[in-house]
């Protein structure tokens, strides 16, 4: 009985033994077949350039150049000389817009030698759609003693001038559909002295008259009152 077990053991360690050998054979052949590693060496020279150095051209951009075409206009250009008289000195409407009406007044001063006044005045009082009424006034004033230019064998060498003028002025104006209506009154009133002409001797009802005689020296007065009326057609669109 026991030898049989002995044998069934030193069969089986045997059979184990080739088990492994076969094993071991065939592991190593896997390596030596599929797993093999090569090394190959080879000499690597590298080129080495300066940097500073180019050696190639940098490339220029050239723009295209477009045609095109360019079409002179050969006609004269339309103006309505109704709209745009010709010499009118007044500023253009273009991108010149405010908010409120630049035509509803003015006024103008000045002063010169000779104590020389000259005034003007303008207002809009109504200004709607078909009715305008405006208001006009001026003044003009002047003062001094004027020399004459040549001696005249009189006592005086210089006379008085003054002069002075006022003028107020209403004016209303109505559009209809086919004409424009207006009516205006002024008042003019003019004072002055006349200091005449030294090299001249005037003769008045048989008598002589010299720029040093009252009635050179009197004050003068003149005042105008004056009434108009129109009716204005309007152009056809």
């Amino acid at each position: 009985m026991n030898k049989i077990y002995k044998t069934i053991i030193a069969s089986f360690l045997i059979t184990a033994l080739v088990t492994v050998n076969v094993s071991a054979q065939s592991t190593a052949k896997k390596d030596t077949v599929l797993n093999r590693q090569v090394y190959l060496e080879r000499e690597y020279n590298p080129t080495i350039q300066d940097a500073s150095k180019v050696n190639t051209l940098p490339s220029l951009h050239r723009p295209q150049q477009r045609q095109y075409d360019i079409n002179f206009e050969n006609a004269l250009p339309s103006v309505n000389f109704s709209s745009y008289p010709i010499g009118n000195p007044g500023s253009g409407d273009i991108q010149t817009g405010i908010d409120y009406s630049k035509h509803r007044g003015y006024f103008r001063f000045g002063a010169g030698m000779y104590i020389n006044l000259e005034g003007a005045l303008g207002y809009r009082i109504v200004d709607g759609d078909n009715d305008r009424l405006d208001i006009f006034a001026t003044h003009s004033f002047t003062d001094a003693r004027i020399k004459y230019a040549e001696k005249t064998g009189y006592d005086f060498d210089k006379v008085k001038a003054k002069d002075m003028e006022n003028m107020v002025k209403l004016r209303y104006n109505h559009k209809f559909e086919s004409a424009d209506w207006y009516l205006s009154g002024s008042f003019l009133n003019d004072q002055y002295n006349y200091y005449g002409n030294p090299n001249q001797v005037i003769f008045i009802g048989g008598g002589t008259v010299t720029p040093d005689d009252d009635a050179f020296q009197k004050k003068q007065s003149i005042s105008n009152i004056e009434v108009e009326t129109g009716v204005q057609s309007k152009e056809s669109e």
